[in-house]
């Protein structure tokens, strides 16, 4: 086993002859601080190259190797359990990402962001999943629970920060380059791609929320100036997947943040149609993108129909429920009123304060 702990260590804990001239240029004799842009008041170009350019966040997880061949647990067996190869792809995209962060210093490309955005994803992913494949070793090999509790801390320090740097990275990208879709088509999609992490790896909750309106904001926003320069401006994809979160909690029955959903498509998307329309009409949208501008029109105002459904199906419910006289019922239909996950709010409402409201937003009287 001693050969193989070598071959661990030199993989995850020192780096391989290939990049172990890195450490020592960046954290040796030449001093090397984060660029601060020259022009007071803006933000660094890349704040996160404070820290230590190498990353080795599975070498907590050697030690694991190392306790076990001392206890003559075969390594062989903890790297079947642990899926070596998927250690060692962790480490190589881990080393990708200090790559291109280091390679910042001296040069600077629109793809670089969505990439290192990606790679972040993919380390937050795989950060999970030996997180979980190093509890499941612990139950089977308690002796090791030492050593694998430490490796497993260590990877949920890492695992935070990944979720963090993926939306720095994907907000510096859109920042420095918001459109140019009609020279750059592949890049109309990066909108919907970051929301799309946003909804799955991210607990959802005010926070969470606020950044998905924030990125669909940044896209319409955009999507305006390209209409009216280009007239290709359709956030098709971000409205359907906004559709889709609304149906989601529509169908686990929280009606408080469907409605909310709902109403903020309506508000966002709202300028997006309106200038779609009229620029199908005056023929000015590029014959390559028009049949998805038609969609988006047509969807757009089947939306608006199921939403006015919506909201007088939502009446009813509530004027139902009130007809009953049915404690548990009407205990029911208030809890879940509550708090807004969405928003953060929260009030007491009887179910006579909650239909008021609705009525407010169907434009209705009592």
């Amino acid at each position: 086993d001693e050969g193989k702990l070598q071959l661990l260590k030199e993989a995850f804990v020192k780096g391989d002859p290939v990049t172990r001239f890195i450490p020592s240029y960046y954290t040796g004799s030449v001093d090397v601080k984060p660029w601060i842009h020259p022009q007071s008041g803006l933000s660094p170009a890349i704040p996160l190259m404070e820290r230590q350019i190498r990353d080795f966040p599975l070498k907590d997880a050697y030690e694991v190797f190392e306790r076990a061949s001392a206890e003559g647990i075969s390594v062989d067996k903890i790297a079947q359990k642990l899926n070596l190869l998927e250690l060692y792809l962790f480490q190589q995209i881990q080393d990708n990402v200090d790559y291109f962060e280091g390679s910042f210093l001296c040069f600077n490309e629109k793809n670089s962001y969505r990439v290192l955005a990606r790679h972040y994803v993919n380390l937050y992913k795989l950060a999970g999943t030996v997180i979980n494949r190093l509890v499941s070793l612990k139950k089977e090999y308690p002796s090791l629970s030492e050593d694998i509790d430490k490796a497993v801390q260590t990877l949920q320090s890492y695992k935070q920060r990944y979720l963090t740097t993926y939306k720095h990275w994907y907000d510096k990208a859109i920042y420095i380059l918001p459109g140019t879709w009609n020279r750059f088509p592949d890049w109309e999609g990066i909108y919907n791609e970051y929301m799309s992490y946003l909804m799955s790896l991210e607990v959802m909750s005010p926070q969470t929320y606020s950044k998905i309106k924030e990125v669909v904001s940044r896209e319409i926003w955009v999507s305006r100036y390209m209409a009216q320069k280009t007239g290709w401006g359709i956030p098709d994809k971000t409205f359907e997947r906004m559709k889709a979160l609304a149906q989601t909690f529509i169908n686990n029955k929280m009606f408080q943040e469907a409605l909310t959903v709902i109403n903020d498509i309506y508000d966002l998307y709202l300028p997006a149609y309106q200038w779609n329309k009229e620029l199908l009409e005056q023929g000015k949208v590029p014959s390559k993108v028009s049949g998805r501008a038609k969609t988006f029109v047509e969807r757009f105002e089947n939306f608006e129909n199921t939403r006015a459904q919506f909201i007088l199906q939502l009446r009813q419910v509530f004027q139902n429920v009130m007809k009953l006289n049915d404690k548990s019922a009407r205990d029911l239909y208030e809890g879940d009123w509550k708090r807004n996950v969405l928003t953060g709010e929260e009030a007491s409402l009887t179910l006579e304060q909650i239909l008021e409201e609705i009525n407010k937003i169907a434009g209705l009287q009592k």
